[in-house]
Formats: C-alpha cells, sequence, structure tokens
C-alpha cells in the first residue's frame, strides 16, 4: 500500500514517463540491414514523414503537461485532507486513474493539434 497520495502520485507519473520514453523511435521507411548495424532508408518523398525530434517534442510536451496535472491533483488531495476529508485508498486510486486518463485525452489531442499530427501518425512514427 502506498504511503501518501503524493507517492501515489509520483508512481503514476514516473510510469507515463516510462511508457513515453520507451516510444521514442523514429519512423523509418525501408529498412536494411547489413551484418550487426542497421541502415534506415528514408524517403524523403514521403510528406507524412515524422522526425525523431517532433516525436520528442510532442512526449516532452506532454510530460511536462501531465507533471502539471499531477501537482493539481496532489493539491487537491492535500486541500481535502486539510479540511479533514479523508479518502479511501481503493476510491483514491479510481479517482486519480480517471482524473489522469481524462487530461491525458484532453492534452494529447491538443498538443497533436498543435503539431499538426494524430494518434494514428504517432503510433507509427513510434512503432518499431
Amino acid at each position: 500500500m502506498l504511503a501518501s497520495p503524493k507517492n501515489a502520485l509520483f508512481l503514476a507519473g514516473s510510469a507515463a514517463c516510462v511508457v513515453a520514453a520507451s516510444l521514442l523511435y523514429t519512423k523509418g521507411g525501408a529498412k536494411k540491414s547489413v551484418g550487426a548495424t542497421e541502415i534506415t532508408v528514408f524517403d524523403s518523398n514521403n510528406e507524412d514523414f515524422i522526425t525523431e525530434e517532433l516525436v520528442v517534442k510532442i512526449f516532452d510536451r506532454l510530460f511536462l503537461e501531465m507533471q502539471m496535472v499531477l501537482q493539481q491533483l496532489s493539491h487537491q488531495i492535500n486541500e481535502l485532507q486539510k479540511a479533514g476529508q479523508m479518502i479511501p485508498p481503493a476510491q483514491l486510486r479510481q479517482v486519480l486513474t480517471s482524473e489522469y486518463e481524462r487530461a491525458l485525452m484532453d492534452r494529447q489531442s491538443k498538443v497533436f493539434d498543435e503539431h499538426d499530427v494524430d494518434a494514428d501518425c504517432i503510433e507509427e512514427a513510434t512503432w518499431e
């Protein structure tokens, strides 16, 4: 069992960071292997090409946005506890999970729109 709501928020944020970091790969054209070295050949005529820098920029922005969400949730929980209200751990986990997912979907949509990409585009760019 977690010692405090802050630890739960920190762990949720850390898990999200690990997932995002594991997805940071570039989208390539045809891949050719030569021995143990992998060479990626990019099609420069492909208008849908997403660079590694763009993927990193998008995930960095989402990471920062979600850190702010975690800070807000943590603050709200602390305020409830200061007011003498205790939330059972199972209910707290459920509320944190649903609020985190809701905020992620909202912010993800906005960040994707700002960079003129969609979820399918990012998935293709990060799929190895």
